[in-house]
Parts: C-alpha cells; structure tokens; sequence
C-alpha cells in the first residue's frame, strides 16, 4: 500500500509510474539512473515492483512498516507513505514506542538510523533503496561515493605522499 502526499508523477506508462518530490523542477527524460546519480528522491511503482528512494542532497522522509499479515501466514502487510501519521492510523492499535529508539532519543535528542519512535515503523535513510517484490523487502546502497573526480583525486594524493 502506497501513499504520497510530497510526490507528484514524472512520467508514466502503462507498466509503471515515477513520481519525483513537488518541490523541484526536473529536466524531461530523466531516468532512474539519472536520479540515482543526481541523488534526487523518487517512487518508482512497477507492475512487478516498488522502488522508494529517499535521495541523498535533499532527502525526502519516507516511512514505510512492514508486519506479518495477521490471516496469511508468509505475507507481510507493507505499507510506504512520506506521511506518518497515514501509517499510524493504518496500523491503528498495534502502536506501540520502540524502547531502543526511545533510549537513543533521550540520549541524543533524536533517533538514530533508520527507526523511529514507533515499533513497525521505519524512516528510510538517505543514500538508500527500499525495492518490494515478489522475493519480499530489500534495502540496497543507492548512492555510490565513486565518481572519477573524487578517484582521480585520491589517486593524485597518494603519489605525493
């Protein structure tokens, strides 16, 4: 179950749809590469697939919880939503404070990683992917720190060391 609220469609076809934040004006016929490597946040709804990103320079919070289906046994109920309080009412009296997030709050002022207050809900880090398919739920690297300059760079330093 997916809902946005910060999200408009980018382009769309009839195998799936990319939504981009409304706050930006993006130049036409980006690919998900092309947000990928501008770290630019985006929701990427296949027929097969959903892919959420949270960006890296400017990131979008996106929630998403993820629970065992309480009358099928191997499902899970996923639920993606750059609102929380959308997931809150979802999950209705299932909430409850996750105590290691309440712990790290009361120490640091705020939460650390990728949890939140509330058990079952996650906020998905910056530089990271959430994709749901048929194999289940996977957090992969989006961002990658590689670009030649910074290699080149690196590379030039250790030859004056």
């Amino acid at each position: 179950m997916i809902y946005l609220t910060k999200f408009i469609p980018y382009t769309s076809s009839g195998s799936h749809t990319l939504y981009v934040p409304m706050y930006g004006v993006f130049p036409e016929n980006l690919d998900i590469k092309d947000f990928l490597e501008r770290g630019i946040p985006y929701v990427y709804i296949g027929r097969d697939f959903i892919e959420a990103y949270a960006g890296i320079f400017r990131p979008e919070r996106i929630f998403y919880s993820i629970k065992p289906s309480s009358s099928q046994g191997d499902e899970l109920n996923i639920i993606i939503s750059d609102e929380i309080f959308y997931i809150l009412e979802l999950l209705g009296d299932s909430v409850a404070i996750d105590r290691e997030a309440l712990i790290s709050f009361l120490e640091f002022g705020k939460v650390l990683g990728g949890n939140t207050l509330i058990r079952n809900i996650k906020l998905l880090d910056a530089g990271l992917i959430l994709r749901v398919n048929e194999e289940g739920v996977r957090l992969k690297l989006g961002f990658h720190y590689e670009f030649p300059q910074v290699k080149n760079l690196l590379r030039s330093s250790k030859k004056n060391l």
